[in-house]
């Protein structure tokens, strides 16, 4: 059962063999709602399809969902309503909520209201950054598409968007550009008889750009660019496809600048773990043309919090003969 994610084993803290397991489906609905009258709430972003696509996400791949992401986050702190889950992070001092609604999930953090305004301000910087390094939405719309493909074949390839509500028709809208993401512009809705511009505060509050980040690549960007061999691209790409977590994949694409659309339908093409990041870089690779700089690439990986595939790109870098 746990290999199909209706369950999952949580291991008990102390060194003994204890354990508990994470059972969804017995959820009920008559559970008390949760109280969050002392959080400061975010904006909603909604994770799913186009209704003429999948018309209704089942409750069986909803708690699907509720397990596998419990087995990503294992130290995190579960509590569950009917349809609806709060998972705690505690080292980021934040809960995630999960929430199925027709045929999407709805997602929404939550942190502690402080009345200090200076420990206020701490707590609030501490969660968004947590939020845009580790973007649990992106686990969140990976792990539901694997699903939907997985337990319903008849639905596989339909492609997983972000959505968020627009604030002139009332109606979800999905996210197209990538500048919508992570510039902060406006969104244009989607949805015929409105197609107005607005602003959303759920993007702002889930895909909130890190500047200083941005800067440190710029830097990297700024310098000269080495010249590389065909075997260099190739050996470089190959460790990044092998060890990287395909969670890491989305978040890869888009700092690496590719259009939000050509990451977006990689991600959620039926290839393996393997050929889709190898994709991804070689996308990266023919877009930029000689300004294709291992370096930078290299940046990204410390910067998306793989360090240990960008020591290994770096030692590679280092064995190889390249012209300058």
């Amino acid at each position: 059962m746990e290999a199909y994610d209706m369950l999952c084993t949580l291991k008990s803290d102390n060194d003994g063999d204890d354990c508990y397991y994470f059972v969804p489906y017995l959820l009920r609905p008559d559970v008390k709602p949760f109280d969050l009258s002392r959080y400061y709430l975010s904006d909603i972003l909604y994770i799913g399809y186009e209704a003429n696509d999948i018309p209704y996400i089942p409750d069986g791949i909803y708690y699907c969902l509720l397990s596998s992401c419990v087995k990503k986050w294992q130290r995190a702190n579960v509590k569950l309503y009917y349809q609806c889950a709060k998972f705690f992070l505690e080292s980021s001092h934040h809960y995630i909520i999960i929430k199925k609604d027709n045929s999407h999930i709805a997602l929404q953090y939550c942190y502690q209201k402080l009345h200090h305004p200076v420990s206020a301000n701490r707590i609030k910087s501490k969660v968004q950054t947590s939020i845009y390094s580790n973007r649990p939405h992106d686990t969140v719309k990976q792990k539901l598409s694997l699903l939907i493909d997985q337990r319903l074949p008849k639905f596989k390839g339909a492609i997983t968007r972000y959505y968020v509500r627009c604030n002139q028709c009332n109606n979800l809208t999905f996210i197209e550009k990538k500048n919508e993401l992570e510039n902060n512009d406006l969104v244009q809705c989607q949805n015929q008889g409105c197609n107005m511009l607005f602003q959303s505060q759920s993007i702002n509050d889930w895909f909130n750009t890190n500047q200083e980040h941005e800067n440190g690549l710029q830097q990297v960007a700024d310098r000269k660019i080495p010249t590389y061999d065909e075997d260099t691209y190739r050996e470089c790409f190959d460790i990044v496809a092998s060890k990287l977590d395909e969670n890491s994949l989305f978040r890869l694409g888009i700092k690496l600048k590719l259009p939000y659309k050509d990451v977006d339908e990689i991600s959620n093409s039926g290839m393996n773990s393997y050929y889709k990041i190898y994709q991804i870089l070689e996308s990266w690779r023919e877009k930029s043309g000689q300004q294709a700089d291992l370096n930078q690439l290299i940046a990204i990986l410390h910067d998306i919090n793989n360090d240990v595939i960008a020591d290994r790109v770096a030692t590679k870098l280092d064995s190889s003969k390249c012209m300058h």
